[in-house]
């Protein structure tokens, strides 16, 4: 890859944060929820077929953990240069105290990542909120770990933000989207704060420009072709994307990058996998099908999920408090075996490459889902 072509590359990626609200989806809501509908009854008729790739039995699963792995380095560094970006002139305009930053559950910390390295204070409770002073910038990191959506809880929930707003000094709240707008829908949460930001959304040419460099090792970026359409999928004409895979990719990951790494290494296939780094063999791409939720009675699965997303990472126990039902026996497992959701130390979180499918299942089931 030439330096003008890793200059082109960069300047199709976003720079600064957004505004909170202003998050362009690069599907609307309503059709993807939709089409995760129609794509799980259309599992269910046998006589459907594909032409696509994909279904090629010769096609195995390939996949190089290094080259996912330097993927989220370098989203971590473009999304630590949008963070410091934004909030380097949020600082420096002192006449504001309360700042937060939004956004979907990731299981990275980007914006407390990015505090530490600027030599910024980070807290996590009540108590450290109570000790800070007048001229003192900290960012509260973990806001979704200090609280609880059940009712017994929600005194401590509140005291919690009245603890934001009454703190001295001036704070940035980083925050998930879900925990957010359960707060929001009983505490108006966004009343507290002169200014939230959110991360932009990465459409198909940030995507490539963001993948693309990782890949440039490779022999060529050519052999790079769509399941569906067999075409290689860096491949440009008149300066534009020629295949229509990362626009595709954009969208099925809701423009969240992390989620879109996820979903393009684990839909990685090729003929022969021993042989993809030394010879010319072609790497295909496909577009994994949504997995299916587990059965489970009163809707249980979402109801888990929903709440996992607003309290991750967490342990059963907290999730059990929070839904109006017992837990069936087992559907942990089910959950955890069938993808949606990963386990580290007894604690649990969503699976990233599923949480679109997660969250249309939520919107179809008629559950709050987060804004952006």
């Amino acid at each position: 890859m030439t330096v003008t072509e890793e200059d082109e590359d960069k300047a199709k990626l976003p720079e600064e944060l957004i505004e909170f609200g202003s998050y362009v989806w690069p599907q609307g809501e309503t059709r993807r929820t939709l089409e995760h509908v129609f794509d799980n009854v259309r599992a269910e008729l046998p006589w459907v077929k594909s032409d696509s790739l994909e279904d090629d039995p010769s096609l195995k699963h390939y996949s190089d953990s290094k080259e996912r792995e330097a993927a989220h380095t370098e989203l971590k560094k473009i999304l630590n240069r949008c963070i410091a970006g934004t909030l380097t002139n949020w600082l420096a305009d002192g006449h504001k105290a309360l700042c937060a930053v939004v956004h979907p559950p990731c299981g990275k910390g980007y914006v407390g990542d990015w505090a530490r390295d600027a030599g910024l204070d980070v807290v996590s409770s009540i108590a450290e909120l109570a000790q800070m002073q007048a001229g003192q910038i900290a960012v509260f990191d973990g806001l979704e770990s200090s609280l609880q959506r059940c009712a017994s809880q929600m005194p401590r929930n509140r005291e919690l933000l009245n603890s934001i707003a009454a703190c001295e000094g001036r704070l940035i709240v980083n925050c998930n989207s879900w925990t957010w707008a359960f707060l929001s829908s009983n505490f108006e949460i966004e009343l507290l704060f002169h200014d939230t930001y959110t991360i932009p959304s990465f459409d198909g040419e940030a995507l490539a420009a963001l993948i693309g460099p990782i890949l440039a090792s490779r022999p060529k970026l050519q052999l790079f072709k769509s399941a569906d359409t067999g075409d290689p999928i860096f491949e440009r004409s008149d300066g534009a994307l020629s295949d229509p895979y990362f626009g595709e990719l954009g969208k099925r990951s809701l423009g969240l990058p992390w989620v879109a790494i996820e979903m393009f290494f684990n839909g990685m296939l090729a003929k022969d996998c021993n042989e993809v780094d030394e010879t010319s063999e072609s790497v295909y791409l496909r577009h994994p099908k949504d997995a299916r939720l587990p059965h489970s009675p009163n809707n249980m699965a979402c109801l888990i999920l929903q709440n996992l997303l607003i309290h991750e990472p967490c342990k059963p126990e907290v999730i059990a408090r929070c839904v109006p039902f017992d837990v069936s026996i087992g559907l942990w497992d089910a959950l955890t075996r069938s993808g949606f959701v990963t386990e580290e130390q007894g604690l649990f979180r969503h699976c990233p490459s599923h949480y679109p499918a997660i969250r249309s299942a939520l919107r179809a089931t008629g559950m709050n889902a987060d804004k952006l």
